[in-house]
């Protein structure tokens, strides 16, 4: 084999290719390794080319949420004012008969100052119903980023595209189910945190502290163990042929069994997060790049090197042998 370099091609960067002619009779990763923290970041560096082609297909893929975002922006909206504070109308109406003086002139003054707001029109309803279409296609786009993720956490060269599509086209309707699920249990977990961490339950939260407390840190725990789980859902989506409540079964299963591996992926995926949030906040531009560039996938590849040595660990090694093949007196999983 020639040691002569070989000029930068974007096309083969992007599909693989490249990686694959260098590797071609020796690789400097043994895919048989631990799956370790050191190795997480050899094989994200080694596989980075194809993390970049993932995040993009997971954006375009769910582009009915680019709408959505739009339709958040507030750029369709028609621009108006209101009273800033609550308390107006009622001032209001307590004054308007009276004559004016400086105390009522001192009042309108303090509860009659107006703040901007923006009130939707009907481009901006259209694109929040077009945006709505992404519960229909998140969970199908990320059995097909999953599939992927999986073989790139295994060791395996991929072809990005041909294996997304593939995934897709075999695991769509578990996707879709999976993902309407997903994004209503988020959304449920979310309000109820916020919902008793502001502690708005009218005179109940004032006799019933303790109580409201307790709900708090059970959906603290709810959550944290759903992301635990979640995890490893897309991934036995597409390894196994199991129906929609054994994937969610195993799921919540693995999420305790491999708890320490799951603690460390969740840090890490905390981690990208705010690195996000602190580079928007810092530099706007690049913290707005990053998501389009690589922060999707990068939460995929790190759920999937969470998740895999786990589900590969308790519900293959015991059943198959090494060729893929069931051990004697074993059946498929179901």
């Amino acid at each position: 084999m020639s040691n002569e370099k070989k000029p930068f091609n974007l096309f083969n960067f992007i599909h693989g290719r490249r990686e694959r002619e260098d590797d071609l009779g020796h690789d400097p990763l043994d895919v048989n390794a631990p799956r370790d923290i050191i190795f997480f970041f050899k094989l994200f560096w080694r596989r980075v080319n194809n993390i970049f082609s993932l995040n993009f297909l997971f954006i375009a893929g769910n582009f009915p949420f680019i709408f959505l975002l739009f339709a958040m922006s507030g750029l369709f909206s028609q621009m108006s004012t209101t009273p800033a504070s609550p308390l107006f109308p009622n001032i209001y109406g307590a004054l308007h008969g009276a004559d004016p003086t400086p105390y009522t002139a001192a009042f309108n003054g303090i509860f009659g100052v107006q703040r901007t707001i923006f009130v939707n029109t009907t481009v901006t309803y259209i694109f929040y119903g077009i945006g709505a279409l992404t519960i229909l296609t998140f969970g199908v786009v990320s059995t097909g980023i999953s599939f992927v993720m999986r073989n790139i956490t295994k060791g395996e060269y991929v072809f990005v595209w041909q294996e997304f599509s593939s995934a897709v086209k075999k695991n769509w309707k578990q996707g879709l189910i999976l993902g309407v699920f997903d994004i209503a249990f988020i959304a449920m977990c979310i309000h109820n945190i916020i919902f008793f961490s502001l502690g708005e339950y009218g005179n109940f939260i004032v006799q019933n502290e303790f109580i409201i407390s307790m709900f708090f840190f059970f959906m603290l725990f709810v959550a944290i163990f759903y992301l635990f789980a979640r995890m490893h859902m897309y991934l036995l989506a597409v390894t196994f042929e199991l129906s929609v409540p054994k994937i969610l079964k195993n799921s919540f299963i693995l999420s305790m069994v491999g708890l320490k591996r799951n603690v460390l992926g969740l840090l890490g995926i905390v981690v990208v997060l705010v690195i996000n949030i602190m580079l928007f906040e810092a530099f706007p531009p690049i913290g707005m790049v990053a998501p389009v560039i690589i922060t999707f996938s990068l939460l995929y590849f790190i759920m999937s090197y969470t998740a895999w040595p786990n589900i590969e660990r308790i519900m293959i090694e015991p059943y198959y042998h090494a060729d893929g093949t069931p051990r004697e007196g074993t059946v498929e999983a179901d």
